[in-house]
């Protein structure tokens, strides 16, 4: 009984290194679009620079099985970087080596969480469902 208990204690660390790694925080640039997908552009800050913002990817789950990827920050983040597009434009995350269409989601004080408007790409559905590519 003595080697189930130290097998099974064993797994704990790469359980939760598993779950730390999918909740990592990381780095990602904005870029401005317009709701519909239409146009899009890098956002730059006062000085000229890339906007970047610290936040953890993740996915969002819709009907039919289907899904889209979201990049959470906390609702502060999200109002700031708001202030670098131009007007009637919203941000979105760039995930690296992506051509689709991700979303924020954001982090109100109390926790709770919504969707920040923005054009998305659906993935997974059983039909092709809203999958634009973000030309380049």
């Amino acid at each position: 009984m003595a080697g189930i208990t130290m097998f099974r204690l064993s797994l704990l660390p790469l359980i939760l290194f598993t779950f730390q790694a999918q909740a990592a925080t990381t780095n990602t640039f904005v870029y401005c679009a317009l709701p519909d997908g239409s146009h899009w552009d890098w956002a730059y800050d006062t000085n000229s620079q890339d906007v970047e913002v610290q936040g953890s990817w993740g996915v969002k789950r819709v009907a039919r099985g289907g899904y889209f990827d979201k990049f959470r920050i906390p609702e502060s983040t999200y109002q700031l970087i708001q202030q670098f597009c131009p007007s009637g434009y919203v941000p979105h995350p760039e995930k690296p080596h992506s051509i689709w269409w991700e979303v924020f989601e954001v982090v109100r004080v109390d926790g709770s969480t919504y969707i920040a408007d923005g054009h998305k790409s659906i993935h997974g559905m059983n039909r092709h469902h809203n999958h634009y590519f973000r030309s380049l």
